[in-house]
């Protein structure tokens, strides 16, 4: 799992749930209220460290802040950072180092510090953003990406979709290297796997009329980038690859064809060149999967496709994977692997902690998923379509129409009766045989109900027990139903 989405759930898990209400700026001037953040950045400042001043000041400095505004920006940063950015590193490094050899754990910590910085100065840029954007200040400080290297100024991106495309993806370096279709060779140029390619070609003369309809100009949004999200395990992977399989027989124009990428982590397109005009890959298309947002994607993105599932589903299946009662954090040490081992043991059989862990999870994947919805409605974004697992289970060929023509592909395509039932049998053998190219897939081990039976029989008892978790599971993990979005578009 990525370092920074494990990092930052813990530290999501961690702090007390109405701790998440004061990550917003303050309303108004009030001064009576600014200099009680200003003495709470006093008093904190050192244990954020000198680093995070030197980063304020080169921000402030960049964009010209005047006094007042940098008053504002201080006492905002106060409230959000020094609160969340303790408990963050602590539960990081406390809970995560703690699990491994003292000889590795330097290592580690060095990569959490780094991920905590590039996460930390994305959410700076965010908030800054936010800022200047209701006064007449042009330049943003931009951030550091999670490689460590600060991002360019780019100018603001409207994706219009390409009729055609003459784009090839190889050799493409500004998206991760694991993607598919980058590689000369055919298993990784191609976005479809083994499985994929074996059945187009078996069901050459069926598929034929869908997919000289995708292929069509102006059927397919040549220059799209799609991301997929959702908080952990609520079918995002089964989405990614619905999403990959219309992306890749509508975007590559063969079996083999190179107009196409796709896979984890998503990226701006501004920064891959996507669908920007004038780029060399400006009509290349893609298809990614992330479970929260890195700098530039929540406003950039041209479509956000989101996915849910019934929590309690969600969270025994954290349970069954054993991201399960890790100890709380303590200031000023590290756990060691015994006393890790111990706390877990002791949670799984102590029906007081349990319910605790069972609800700290449940909050915590309220919070991914209202981190998701609220920075993407706070840059004036939309979600194109947010799929319910149980929906898609009940009637998958509705939910593979109902992605494809979010993503933008026109009704001649998402309706045609071949291509729909290659993405649904795709799925149905996704689930039967999850480690089959996963390189292409980005698939996990599936659960069965018989190991929901055995380890989460009190579950759902624990997590009905507080109230905010029972109204999400009531309303199928409605986002109108999250607890802690209402919170975010309140304030």
């Amino acid at each position: 799992m990525d370092v920074v989405a494990t990092a930052s759930m813990a530290a999501r898990q961690a702090a007390p749930v109405g701790a998440q209400a004061e990550k917003r700026l303050p309303a108004g001037p009030d001064q009576d209220v600014l200099k009680r953040f200003e003495e709470r950045l006093d008093q904190k400042l050192d244990a954020i460290g000198v680093r995070l001043e030197e980063k304020l000041n080169a921000g402030i400095e960049a964009t010209g802040l005047d006094k007042k505004l940098k008053e504002k920006l201080d006492a905002a940063l106060a409230a959000t950072l020094e609160d969340q950015l303790e408990v963050q590193l602590a539960k990081k490094i406390g809970g995560l180092a703690s699990s491994i050899d003292e000889s590795v754990g330097s290592t580690i910590e060095a990569k959490i510090s780094k991920q905590v910085d590039a996460k930390l100065d994305r959410k700076v840029d965010f908030r800054v953003h936010k800022l200047v954007s209701l006064g007449t200040f042009k330049n943003i400080p931009t951030a550091l990406d999670a490689d460590g290297k600060r991002r360019v100024q780019l100018p603001p991106f409207n994706f219009v979709p390409f009729k055609t495309s003459n784009c090839s993806v190889v050799g493409l370096s500004t998206v991760p290297r694991d993607w598919c279709g980058l590689n000369e060779t055919l298993t990784r140029m191609s976005c479809f796997d083994r499985w994929e390619r074996t059945y187009m070609e078996e069901n050459a003369g069926a598929l034929a009329k869908g997919l000289r309809a995708i292929r069509a100009p102006g059927c397919f949004p040549h220059g799209v980038s799609v991301a997929t999200m959702g908080y952990f395990r609520t079918g995002s992977t089964l989405l990614y690859n619905t999403a990959r399989v219309w992306g890749a027989l509508g975007g590559t124009g063969s079996t083999t064809g190179t107009g196409f990428t796709g896979g984890w982590s998503c990226k701006d397109p501004r920064l891959t060149g996507i669908g920007v005009p004038g780029n060399q890959q400006e009509s290349c298309s893609s298809v990614c999967k992330d479970h929260l947002w890195t700098t530039g994607v929540a406003e950039n993105i041209p479509v956000l496709l989101m996915s849910r599932r019934d929590p309690f589903y969600s969270v025994c299946s954290r349970k069954l994977m054993d991201m399960w009662c890790n100890p709380p954090p303590i200031k000023g040490r590290q756990y060691t692997s015994e006393e890790v081992l111990d706390y877990k043991a002791k949670c799984k059989v102590d029906a007081v902690l349990e319910r605790n862990e069972s609800i700290n999870q449940c909050h915590m994947l309220m919070a991914m998923q209202a981190d998701i919805y609220w920075e993407r409605q706070a840059y004036g974004k939309t979600i194109a379509h947010d799929v319910l697992m149980e929906s898609y289970k009940a009637d998958p060929h509705a939910e593979v129409k109902a992605v494809g023509k979010a993503m933008g592909i026109c009704d001649e395509a998402v309706n045609d009766e071949a291509l729909v039932e290659f993405n649904v049998r795709m799925g149905k053998e996704l689930h039967t045989k999850p480690g089959e190219d996963m390189g292409i897939t980005q698939m996990h081990d599936v659960h069965t109900p018989e190991q929901r039976s055995k380890k989460c029989a009190k579950l759902e008892n624990f997590m009905r027990s507080d109230a905010a978790c029972r109204e999400w599971m009531d309303n199928r993990a409605a986002p109108t139903a999250n607890a802690v979005l209402r919170r975010y578009q309140a304030e």
